[in-house]
């Protein structure tokens, strides 16, 4: 088995390859499919087609927003459960344009320019993952639910290897993890993080830097620091914009 790292457009890719098929660990922003796809034909010299699923974690767009495009070439995907109640209604409604927002000002920040991220704010999944399950042709992966990010987030685990995949439940640079942004459910995300040190994950897939090792002591620190207020788009969203606009602000 393989696990191929491609830059997205403002996340890591992560595509796992066994046995001449691809597994998509994330469902990537709209504008990655093709990237993906270049990436299998032209880097791996195979067929796109061999890609076999495309899972996503939990719905914002650099994770469900290239769920439909890959449906359109015929690629199944699968993902929560709750996956379509993040944007449903109004409420939903001002989620997805506000998410579309940061992920532009994300990729600004980047210097990655505009490239077009509007997705469906529903999706029809092939497959609903849920606790415990193992992941269909790639039996060695195994789905564990770990919200508080979203009311959805899932991780996947391979424990052979000791390793996760954990979308957006850190983030990181490189000289150390954090928690993300939004946590709209501070106790469920503790209790998440308490998962990963049970089931002895040494090593961490993260959308936002790449594979680490994260140490026991330091999750456990994030355990302990995470506030017990929400940090939601309600009370937060405010200060995020304008951090990231000075920080874009002075690229330029």
């Amino acid at each position: 088995m393989k696990i191929h790292q491609i830059k997205g457009y403002i996340q890591t890719i992560y595509l796992v390859e066994n046995d001449g098929h691809f597994l998509l660990l994330d469902g990537c922003c709209r504008c990655d499919v093709l990237v993906v796809k270049s990436f299998i034909e032209d880097e791996l010299a195979s067929d796109f087609s061999k890609l076999k699923l495309v899972i996503t974690t939990h719905a914002h767009p650099d994770h469900s927003g290239g769920l439909t495009e890959f449906q359109k070439f015929g690629i199944k995907v699968a993902g929560p459960i709750k996956l379509n109640d993040w944007y449903k209604g109004f409420s939903g409604f001002l989620t997805y344009q506000i998410d579309i927002l940061l992920t532009y000002l994300v990729a600004l920040n980047k210097k990655r320019g505009f490239k077009n991220i509007f997705f469906p704010r529903k999706t029809k999944l092939d497959f609903i993952l849920k606790e415990g399950e193992v992941i269909p042709g790639f039996e060695d992966w195994k789905v564990i639910e770990c919200p508080g990010h979203t009311s959805m987030d899932i991780s996947l685990y391979h424990s052979d290897l000791s390793l996760a995949y954990v979308a957006d439940n850190f983030v990181g640079n490189s000289k150390n993890v954090f928690r993300p942004y939004p946590i709209v459910y501070p106790d469920l995300y503790k209790n998440s993080l308490k998962r990963y040190i049970d089931l002895g994950v040494t090593r961490f897939l993260i959308a936002h830097h790449g594979e680490v090792k994260i140490s026991q002591d330091r999750i456990n620190e994030l355990i302990e620091t995470t506030p017990v207020k929400p940090r939601k788009h309600t009370n937060t969203l405010f200060g995020i914009f304008m951090k990231l606009l000075k920080s874009f602000i002075r690229k330029f």
